[in-house]
This record gives C-alpha cells, sequence and structure tokens, in this order.
C-alpha cells in the first residue's frame, strides 16, 4: 500500500464532504427537512360509496363466491350503488374500481384454489355494474 501525503488526504477529505449530506445549523440533514415539507393536500378526498352499501356488496360476494353464480340480490345492490355513485359524482370508471378493490380484497376470492371462477364472476359484475350504472 502506498502512502498518502497531506495533499492525497486533503483531496479525499474534500472529495466526501462535497457529496455527504449537509448539515444545516441545528443539525438536520437538508435532505431530512425538505422530505418534511410536504405541501398540504387541499383537494377533497374523492367520493366513495357508503359504508353500509360495501358491507352488502362485501356479503353479496361471500354468496357468489360460495355458490359460483351471482344472486338476483346481486342486481338490486348493483343498482343501489349505480345510483349513489351517481347521486355523489362518481364517475363510471371510479365505480368500477371500487367494485373490483371490494372484489378483490375479498378473503374467499383471494383463497380461492381456483381463480378461474373468481375471475369468471368479477367479468360477469364489471358487466352488470356498468349495465346499471348507464341504465340510469
Amino acid at each position: 500500500m502506498v502512502a498518502q501525503g497531506p495533499r492525497e488526504l486533503r483531496d479525499i477529505e474534500g472529495t466526501a464532504a462535497s457529496t455527504a449530506p449537509r448539515r444545516l445549523d441545528d443539525g438536520w440533514e437538508a435532505e431530512e427537512i425538505r422530505s418534511r415539507m410536504m405541501a398540504f393536500d387541499r383537494a377533497p378526498s374523492p367520493p366513495s360509496l357508503e359504508p353500509k352499501t360495501v358491507e352488502a356488496l362485501r356479503a353479496a360476494f361471500s354468496q357468489s363466491i360460495a355458490s359460483g353464480n351471482h344472486s338476483s340480490e346481486l342486481h338490486h345492490l348493483l343498482c343501489t350503488a349505480a345510483h349513489e355513485a351517481r347521486d355523489k359524482g362518481i364517475q363510471a370508471e371510479q365505480l368500477l374500481v371500487a367494485m373490483k378493490e371490494i372484489w378483490l380484497s375479498h378473503a374467499d376470492v383471494i383463497a380461492a384454489p381456483t381463480r378461474t371462477t373468481a375471475n369468471t364472476l368479477l367479468q360477469e359484475l364489471i358487466s352488470r355494474c356498468i349495465r346499471e350504472y348507464y341504465a340510469l
């Protein structure tokens, strides 16, 4: 190993100092402060379905998954959800995303041994949801 003189050490220290995070007077790193300076989001949260509607949909989805087909009760619930969405200004795309999130987060769908039936039921659900939303 070659011994380094004072000049080489200063160059190395200077390089290290220029790439290290800068510390401000009070000891905070500039990057840490920047990460804490996030702007307050003043945008209102998007409207969503009522919790009782979501719970009713979850219960209907449980029946659909257990039986392998959608019940007639689901038709009524989709009408309710479509009316609610339109009244709250929820766009069709937002409603579909909400339905898919409810469906895909359902424990029975996650634990399903095969995805074929679950995917078929989801496709039927989405088709029915679109039909009910635009039928109004």
